[in-house]
Order: structure tokens, then C-alpha cells, then sequence
């Protein structure tokens, strides 16, 4: 009975695409599961909340560009300028947190599920989308009852969950392209190549990653006709120094916390007698 309950469990789950997972490999006597490992595996560095932090100022001011509803955008000195140091500041503890968490559920949810991205998109929203949505009520100068109410008011919005769900699908295909960057340098290096490996992949998903986020990002924020949006995409696109350190800092965040493939286990092989060379006594 539980055996065809499973298999019921596994036939609701086939239509996901299984065309970018990692073909699942059956083990047999696995040794038990060592936690101590996957603690450590999943751990941030230090380094990834003051990453975090800062692209706090780097979304805000890249939030307000899109958000101003002209074919003639406001300046980035214009926008720095009316929010003051403590303006593009605000919020970054909700950023922090947000940032931290999605980068940790997605290494955490590839894992789970051999590397499925859609998989992991459909899983990922719900965790990652009210952090979001409070993050950015938080940037926007809300306090915590506005928050709050913003995340209640938005977070089964059908809209917004389509919005997140196709920017999260993109934005895990521009990483996971510099996943295949990093892993083929590495192995071509002999698995030892790590700094340069990385280097490579942080520069292939952030340029990915800018370049998608400046086109998909107007189209899923604010309000206005095709024609406007447009304009703001290549503004955005053409002036983008925001939008591109802040997808570069996460990409770094992404890179540092996701651990390389294991190294492969060569069996010694053991060369046959020659009897050809052993001399008789």
C-alpha cells in the first residue's frame, strides 16, 4: 500500500521538467548520513550578510528608477540626493535577511532536488516571496505594521507569485550557467583551479543576470503602458551600475557558499607480474 502511494507521489511529480536535473544515480549501502558535514556544507561565511548589506542601497536606487513613472528618468544623483545617506540605507537589515535566506534555499533546494530549476523555483517562492515583499516595504520607508500589511495584502496575489516565480526561474538559470562554467574549468584544471574557476563564474552569471534583471525587472514593477516600460528597460539597461553591483554581489554571495563537486576517488590500479622481468634466483 505505501509502495503504490509512492509511486502515485512520484507520477504527480513527473510533468516537472526533468530536462536540467542531474540524473538521480541509485546507492546502494549508503553509508549513513553525516550531519556534521551537512551542517558545515550549509553554513553561511561571514562574509555573505556584509555582501548582503550591501545591496541594500544598490536595490533601493535601482527600485526607484523603475518606479518613476516618466519616459525621462530621474538621475541616480537625483534619487541619492532626496533619499540622503539614511534613506538609501533603510531597510537593510530586512535585505540582509532576505538575500541570506534566498541564497541558502536555493544551494539547499537544488541539492533536494538533483538539480531541478523549476523544481526548485516552485518550491522556493513561497519561502522566499514574503521576505521579499517585506524587504522591500521596509527600503520603501514602511514600518512594521505597513510591512506587515503589505505582505498580506500582496503575498497570494496572483500577479505578484507569477513576477517572482519568472524572475527566480531566470535568475537560477543565470547562476546555474556559471555553475557549468566553474565545474568545467575546475575539472579541466585538475580540481585544483578554484580561485580562477570562480572568478569565470561570477563573471558569467552577473553579466546574465544584469542583462535579464534589466529587461524582466519593469515589466513586473509598477504601473504604466508597453511603451513606457520599454523606455525604462533600456534606460535601465544603458545606465545600469546599480542594478549590475547588486546582481554581481549576489552572484559573489551565490559562489562563495556553494561548494565545489566532490573530487573524484581514483581506485590504485594494480599492475600485473611480468614474468618476463623476473629473474631466476
Amino acid at each position: 500500500m505505501a509502495k503504490d502511494k509512492t509511486e502515485q507521489k512520484k507520477a504527480k511529480l513527473s510533468f516537472f521538467p526533468t530536462f536540467f536535473s542531474t540524473p538521480k544515480v541509485e546507492k546502494t549501502n549508503a553509508p549513513p548520513r553525516d550531519y556534521l558535514s551537512l551542517a558545515k556544507r550549509y553554513t553561511p561565511k561571514p562574509e555573505t550578510f556584509l555582501l548582503a548589506g550591501a545591496t541594500a542601497p544598490l536595490e533601493l536606487l535601482t527600485i526607484k528608477r523603475i518606479a518613476d513613472p516618466k519616459y525621462k528618468l530621474t538621475p541616480y544623483s537625483g534619487i541619492m540626493k532626496e533619499l540622503g545617506i539614511k534613506g538609501l540605507i533603510q531597510g537593510w537589515g530586512a535585505r540582509v535577511l532576505y538575500c541570506s535566506v534566498g541564497t541558502f534555499t536555493t544551494i539547499g533546494l537544488l541539492d533536494y532536488t538533483d538539480n531541478n530549476l523549476f523544481l526548485t523555483t516552485v518550491l522556493k517562492n513561497p519561502l522566499n516571496l514574503p521576505l521579499s515583499l517585506f524587504s522591500n516595504a521596509q527600503q520603501n520607508g514602511k514600518n512594521l505594521k505597513e510591512s506587515f500589511k503589505f505582505v498580506g495584502g500582496s503575498v497570494f496575489n496572483l500577479t505578484v507569485n507569477a513576477s517572482f516565480l519568472a524572475r527566480n526561474f531566470a535568475g537560477i538559470l543565470c547562476w546555474e550557467m556559471g555553475v557549468k562554467v566553474r565545474d568545467y574549468i575546475y575539472k579541466s584544471s585538475g580540481e585544483s583551479n578554484t580561485q580562477g574557476a570562480t572568478t569565470a563564474a561570477i563573471l558569467t552569471s552577473g553579466i546574465s543576470a544584469t542583462i535579464m534583471n534589466a529587461w524582466l525587472k519593469p515589466f513586473f514593477t509598477g504601473k504604466g503602458p508597453l511603451g513606457l516600460k520599454l523606455a525604462i528597460a533600456n534606460a535601465l539597461l544603458k545606465d545600469c551600475w546599480p542594478l549590475a553591483g547588486r546582481e554581481f554581489i549576489s552572484t559573489t554571495m551565490y559562489f562563495i557558499n556553494k561548494p565545489f563537486p566532490e573530487k573524484e576517488k581514483q581506485e590504485p590500479v594494480e599492475e600485473p607480474d611480468n614474468e618476463a622481468t623476473i629473474r631466476p634466483k
